[in-house]
């Protein structure tokens, strides 16, 4: 009695991988600037990436915070959720994916790209080229 039942990811550990997500935009957005001979400020970059890339509605994330961050996860505590949890055991963060030992085991390269990024995916450029 008394023990609360663990959701399998809490709002605090979803908000804390939007904000990494937004940090790694942000960051991006200034190195293209740089590169283009212009300066952006972190708020702005943050900005901007909530504009291209915008929270989902079920995620409770403060502007202010993710500003403020330092591409560090939201601190929680170590028994929040069953996500935060496993991603705590060093015998899960090691372990392979079945699928990804399922697929090297038969010889294969197993690739696991970023979701929405097709530019990054071999199998685009490869199109790309046969299409010019």
């Amino acid at each position: 009695a008394g023990n609360t039942s663990l959701n399998l990811r809490c709002k605090t550990c979803t908000a804390s991988n939007v904000a990494k997500d937004l940090l790694k935009k942000s960051e991006q957005l200034i190195k293209e600037a740089e590169a283009n001979g212009f300066s952006l400020s972190h708020d702005t970059s943050i900005k901007e990436a909530l504009a291209t890339h915008p929270v989902p509605p079920d995620c409770e994330i403060d502007l202010v915070q993710v500003a403020s961050q330092t591409n560090e996860p939201l601190i929680t505590q170590e028994a929040c959720c069953w996500s935060k949890i496993l991603s705590l055991q060093s015998d899960f963060a090691t372990e392979r994916p079945l699928l990804q030992s399922i697929i090297e085991d038969a010889g294969h390269i197993c690739l696991f790209l970023p979701k929405f990024h097709c530019e990054l995916n071999p199998i685009e450029l490869f199109w790309s080229y046969i299409k010019t």
